[in-house]
């Protein structure tokens, strides 16, 4: 599981450019998981959970709203 320092996860796939993919409020990574399989072939595609999200950890100051 590649985590950030900053305890963000990330699933990353591929070699090339990079793409990242960054979900909306209440996701998390795995609504790109057909975008990271389709496009992994051509580039190095990312997708994270933002904090406080499925695999990434809360850390305070960070939520809705700082998003807002």
């Amino acid at each position: 599981m590649p985590k950030t320092p900053s305890g963000i996860y990330y699933a990353a796939r591929g070699e090339g450019l990079p793409l990242v993919f960054v979900h909306g409020s209440g996701a998390d990574h795995k609504i790109w998981g057909h975008q990271l399989s389709g496009l992994s072939d051509q580039f190095h595609v990312m997708a994270l959970d933002l904090n406080g999200h499925h695999k990434s950890a809360y850390r305070a100051g960070d939520g809705l709203d700082a998003y807002t």
